[in-house]
Parts: C-alpha cells; sequence; structure tokens
C-alpha cells in the first residue's frame, strides 16, 4: 500500500476538519516533507472579513499545522491581565500617535482592536478587560474633546461592538485550538500511515519477523508519547506465549512472562490469546486477571496494559500485542484503532512468516521425495489424465532405456506392447474415480523393442482441491524373480527326483546287505549310507551340479591315510560327475576300501593303494584302483555282498567293472558311459 499526498487546490475546511461550521479565512500551508499543500478556507464572516486576519502556520521538516505560542496564554490568568493591559497600552499610544495626524478621529475603534488581539490572544476576560480599560482611559483623555462619543448611544455601539470582538475573537480561539487539535491527529495519521508503510515494505522484502514486531512496538511507543513500552508476544502450538519482540520492556519481566500458558485469568496478554477478545487493565495492582503477575510488572513501574489477541484469517490466535503504560490509562477510541491497525499488520507479518517457513518445509519434503524417487531402484513414472509422461527417474531410464528427455511428454503407450494397451484405459477409469491400482504382474517393453516383465502399482495424484490430475506408476523389474521362481520349480523337481534315487539306492542297499551278525549288518549298513552322506554333502558345495572325482576318492580313502599320506596315490584329470554317477563311485570306493582294510593292502602297516582315472577319446571315465604290499591275494570261492552292490549299482548306470585277483593285491577297473558323466 502506498499513500499518495494530495493535490494542490482549494477544498472547504469542513470538507477536511469536519469542523460543522463555517469557516475563517485561514490560508493554512499543509508541508508534508519538501512540498506545500495550499488550503484556501471561504470566509463568512463579516467582521473577521474586514479585519482581514491571515495566518500561515508551519512547521518545518515534519509538521501539517504549527502549533502557535500566540495563543498558548491560559485565560483568567495574570499572564491574560498583562496581555490585555499591554494590547490597551498599545492601542493608546497608537491613538496619540494618529491624534497628532487626524485629531478629530474617535478613539474608541482603536481600543476595539486592542480588544480583538487580546481576546484572541488571551481569551474573553482579557478582551473584556481591555474593552473596559480601553473606555476608560477614552474617557479620561479624550470626552471633553469628543463629548458626543461618549454620549449614550455611543457608549452602547462601543460596548455591542466590544461585545462581538470578544465573541469573534473567542470563536477564532475555539476554531484555533480545533485546527491545531485536528493537525494533531492528522500528524498522528500521516505519521502512522508512513509507518504502516515501512512495515509492509519489511515484510514484502522479507525482513526477519523480530524485527518487523520491534518496528510496530516502537511505532506505538513514539505515538502514546512517553511513558509507554509495547511487546509482541507469539502464540506456540502447545499454548504458550514466547517473546516475539519486546525491545523496551524490561529483560527481568520478559523473562518472568516468556512460556506462560494462556487462560481464562493469565494476564492481560494469556487472557487475550484465551478469548479472543482485546482485553484493557487499566490497574494491574488491583485487577484479577494480573493476579499471578501483577507483582512481576508492579516491580518494573509497569501500571497498565491493552492486549490485543493476534488474530489469523482463519480466526485462530496467533499471540498478542500488548501496550503497557507507566500509568493508569484507559484506551480512548482511537487508541483502540491504532492498536488493532498495528496487531493485524502483526498479523500480515506473523502469517508471512509462516508461510514461508510451510514453503520451506515444503521445499525441503519435495525435495527429499526428489531424492528418493531419483534414487530409487524401482521405475517411477509420472502422468497425467491424458496418458502423457510428466516425471521420468533414473531406475525408469535403466529399465525401459529412454533417458528422461526421450520419454517425459510423450505418451505412456510408448511402453505398453499391442496386446497390453486394454489395460491402461482400464488404469485410467480405476484413476479418474480416485482408485488406487494395487500392483499387478505385466509385460512392458524397452526402447530397443524387447518385452520385459514387471510389476506395476499406480497411485492417483491429486491438487490442493482433492481432484486426481494424474497418476504415479511404480515399476520393478521381475524378470529375475521369475527366473527364481522357475529355477525353485526345477529345483523342487529335482530335489524330488533326486530324494527318490537316494531312497531308492538306500533300501537297495539295505536290502542287498547281508551279515553273520546284527552288529555286522548295523556296521555295513551304516558305512555304506555314510559314504552316501559323504557324496551329498560334496552336492551341497556345487550346489547338486554333481562332485569331483578327486574330492571323492580323497574323502573316502582319507581315514586310512591319517599320517602317511604315501599309503595311497591317487592321479586324475578333474572330472565333475553328475550326483546319480558320483552316488555310484562313491559306494564303489567305500567297498573297496573296506575290503583293502579288513582284507587287503590297508590291513598292514606296509600296504599301498593306487587309485586313478582318465578320460577317454569315447568320452569313457575309466577309474583304476590297486592295491600292493598286502596278504597274498587269491580269488574268492563266492562273490561277497561287496561286489553285488558295486556291480548293480554300476550296471544301473550302463556301466561295466572288472576284477583282477592278483597274487600282489586286487586290481578294479570301472568304466562309466558319456551319457551318465558330468564333465
Amino acid at each position: 500500500m502506498q499513500v499518495k499526498p494530495p493535490q494542490e487546490g482549494s477544498f472547504r475546511l469542513t470538507e477536511l476538519l469536519e469542523i460543522g461550521s463555517a469557516p475563517l479565512p485561514v490560508a493554512v500551508i499543509l508541508r508534508r516533507r519538501h512540498q506545500d499543500y495550499r488550503i484556501d478556507i471561504q470566509a463568512s464572516e463579516p467582521m473577521m472579513s474586514v479585519l482581514g486576519v491571515a495566518f500561515a502556520m508551519r512547521e518545518p521538516e515534519t509538521g501539517v499545522f504549527a502549533k502557535s505560542t500566540i495563543f498558548a496564554v491560559e485565560p483568567r490568568s495574570a499572564k491574560a491581565l498583562l496581555v490585555a493591559l499591554g494590547c490597551t497600552i498599545a492601542a493608546w499610544g497608537l491613538r496619540w500617535a494618529i491624534g497628532f495626524v487626524e485629531p478629530g478621529v474617535a478613539p474608541l475603534p482603536v481600543f476595539l482592536a486592542s480588544t480583538l488581539v487580546a481576546a484572541a490572544w488571551a481569551g474573553i476576560p482579557a478582551g473584556a478587560f481591555a474593552a473596559a480599560l480601553g473606555f476608560v482611559l477614552s474617557w479620561l483623555a479624550f470626552f471633553s474633546a469628543s463629548p458626543g462619543t461618549f454620549s449614550p448611544a455611543g457608549i452602547a455601539l462601543y460596548a455591542f461592538s466590544a461585545v462581538a470582538v470578544v465573541s469573534v475573537a473567542e470563536r477564532y480561539r475555539g476554531l484555533v485550538r480545533r485546527l491545531e487539535s485536528k493537525e494533531t491527529a492528522f500528524r498522528r495519521q500521516l505519521s502512522l500511515i508512513q509507518e504502516e508503510n515501512d512495515a509492509l515494505a519489511q515484510i514484502a522484502s522479507d525482513v526477519s519477523l523480530p524485527q518487523t514486531l520491534g518496528k510496530l512496538t516502537q511505532t506505538i511507543e513514539r505515538y502514546c508519547e512517553g511513558r509507554t513500552v509495547a511487546s509482541v508476544m507469539l502464540l506456540d502450538p502447545d499454548g504458550s506465549l514466547r517473546i516475539g519482540a519486546a525491545p523496551r520492556l524490561p529483560e527481568a519481566f520478559s523473562a518472568a512472562i516468556d512460556g506462560k500458558q494462556i487462560g481464562p485469568a493469565a494476564g492481560s496478554c494469556g487472557t487475550a490469546a484465551y478469548r479472543k477478545l482485546p482485553v484493557y487493565v487499566t490497574d494491574i495492582e488491583t485487577d484479577p486477571l494480573w493476579a499471578d503477575y501483577g507483582q512481576a510488572a508492579l516491580q518494573h513501574g509497569l501500571v497498565s496494559c491493552w492486549s490485543v489477541p493476534i488474530m489469523s484469517k482463519n480466526d485462530t490466535a496467533l499471540g498478542t500485542f500488548a501496550v503497557y503504560h507507566r500509568e493508569k490509562r484507559e484506551p480512548s477510541e482511537e487508541d483502540k484503532q491504532i492498536v488493532a491497525l498495528l496487531t493485524r499488520i502483526a498479523a500480515l507479518a506473523i502469517e508471512h512468516e509462516n508461510d514461508k517457513m510451510q514453503r520451506r518445509r515444503g521445499e525441503e519434503v519435495a525435495q527429499r521425495l526428489a531424492a528418493i524417487v531419483q534414487s530409487s531402484e524401482d521405475a517411477i513414472v509420472g502422468k497425467d489424465l491424458n496418458g502423457t509422461i510428466t516425471s521420468w527417474n533414473g531406475s525408469a531410464e535403466r529399465l525401459f532405456g529412454y533417458t528422461a528427455e526421450d520419454a517425459i511428454g510423450k505418451p505412456i503407450t510408448i511402453l505398453i506392447p499391442e496386446d497390453r494397451l486394454q489395460e491402461e484405459a482400464d488404469i485410467i477409469r480405476r484413476l479418474r474415480s480416485g482408485q488406487h491400482v494395487e500392483h499387478f504382474e505385466t509385460v512392458r517393453r524397452r526402447q530397443d523393442g524387447t518385452p520385459i516383465e514387471i510389476s506395476v502399482a499406480v497411485s492417483p495424484i491429486k491438487n490442493s482441491a482433492g481432484e486426481v490430475i494424474g497418476a504415479s506408476k511404480t515399476a520393478r523389474d521381475i524378470t529375475e524373480r521369475k527366473r527364481r521362481d522357475e529355477q525353485i520349480v526345477v529345483l523342487a523337481r529335482e530335489a524330488e527326483h533326486r530324494s527318490k534315487n537316494l531312497l531308492a539306492t538306500v533300501q537297495a542297499t539295505i536290502r542287498l546287505t547281508q551279515a553273520d551278525t546284527p552288529a555286522d549288518l548295523k556296521e555295513a549298513i551304516a558305512g555304506r549310507i555314510q559314504a552316501l552322506a559323504h557324496v551329498h554333502a560334496l552336492f551341497v558345495e556345487t550346489k547338486w551340479a554333481g562332485a569331483d572325482v578327486q574330492n571323492l576318492v580323497a574323502q573316502e580313502l582319507s581315514p586310512y591315510c591319517r599320517g602317511d599320506e604315501k599309503r595311497a596315490v591317487v592321479e586324475g584329470v578333474s572330472v565333475m560327475l553328475q550326483p546319480d554317477a558320483a552316488q555310484a563311485i562313491a559306494v564303489c570306493l567305500h567297498e573297496l576300501a573296506t575290503n583293502a582294510a579288513k582284507y587287503g593292502a590297508l590291513s598292514l602297516p606296509g600296504g599301498r593303494v593306487h587309485v586313478d582315472w582318465s578320460m577317454q577319446t569315447d568320452g569313457r571315465i575309466i577309474f583304476h584302483w590297486s592295491e600292493a604290499g598286502g596278504p597274498a591275494v587269491a580269488e574268492p570261492t563266492r562273490r561277497g555282498f561287496g561286489m553285488h552292490v558295486m556291480e548293480r549299482m554300476i550296471v544301473s548306470l550302463n556301466g561295466e567293472m572288472r576284477l583282477d585277483w592278483r597274487p600282489e593285491g586286487l586290481a578294479c577297473e570301472i568304466a562309466l558311459t558319456p551319457e551318465r558323466r558330468a564333465g
């Protein structure tokens, strides 16, 4: 808001100052900064027109009307008597001077002039005294020279003229007093308007809130001219009042009231904020609202307090504007209006600051959300209700291949295969009704045209009025998850198959195992199952891809070679066997090692075992086991159970096994067909 000075021109004084009576011919010079504004007051008083009195009152720099000291004499005072006497003596001297030039001039009109000046200067008593004294002096000095002047008719005319002059002078004094009163109010109004302009300019230029509120408190302190201090309290969400600005309030008193809760009897400020109504306390000492805080105020000379709640446009209390006086003082209507004006400006400043903080918090939240969206591993795409892409994060770029520059502004259908376009129509329909679209799995298309399996969720975006204006799509690549799901299905089937095979192997082992005693039977079964357990441990390490032959051999011979690695010689290339072939080799190794430990080379300290394997040109694996340094060996008259187990397992793999009972030790050769080998 800007205030412009009035244009120069002619106005009736009643229009400007609302005096309500016909004005006098006084030229009033308005001075505002460096410009003069003249108001010509229309004349209607004949006597004053005759006198032609004109005053030009101006106050350099800031005032509008200057306070004239010529009318500062108090009526019925000694000074007023001296004024009347001086005016009369001056008129006496003037009459004597005129008498030298025109001896016949009547003396009484001169004393009417002194009566006018005395009455205008010092009031009716001084004017009356000057009129009477002038008549007496004229009687004594000029009666003999002008006896006709002092006839009853002349005396009556003089008396009537004196009364008229004193009456006009008194009206003029009243007019001047009203002019001065209006001038003071006018000057205050101009000052307040300027203060309001300055405060609004500070708000608009984002000056700090304490500085703006401090200026408002200084404005009311200057207006009240004297023993006044002001403060602005801000209301916290917890219902406590905090000092917002109080540059001249005693620090100890500020500390005493800072943080106090509002309530029905919490001093002027706390009560005003609680009631949401102004509270004017003219005597803090006796007012019950100040029962808990009165002593703190009185200690610092604060006697009365006016407090007005600062209300927001939503009719919520933001704080209070308080004016403290060092004397008992009741606010006038003008005081109330000015405090209300400053309170409204304080409300603007506080709400402006709150808006800035909310905008700042909103910007921070938006920045955090933007950072989250940009760094999200999910593709997040914004679109309007027409299906046009409005936002595109980095994961969307990685998932679909389009850059943000390529995608934004394009239709979302660039990502949708032809056979999936109906999905988008259904999504738009649900969004328009404000519905969320929960996660569903679908197929979309990359920039290079390749399909990609994704999981999509869609949420509506609403404006401040709650209207749906777009949507946010979150897409996640589920290709790897789908592959894992398929792998899990395959593994489950494989596990089922292998479990069945393992159980069949165990069942066959148990069924084919024979022994002379239960203890021997138990030991034989346990050894063979342990061999299967060892090979299954190797399967776990390779995630059921199979087992390396070297690991199978080392695992089975380790119990017999501790401390003396020369008892077993192992040679062969790295060959990975499939699980079923590995199980068979493991059982065969177990049977051969057990037989060697009981009857063969490993039963004597000097016995040795040599194990090797090789890959043939036809793809077969040839496995050799040979013993030496053990007891003399002869071919048994009957085949043992271990040999039956080995033959059954090798034959089940379409393999071949040959045993050679040499005198120096047993030799065994096993050949596996390529179909049963994993390399």
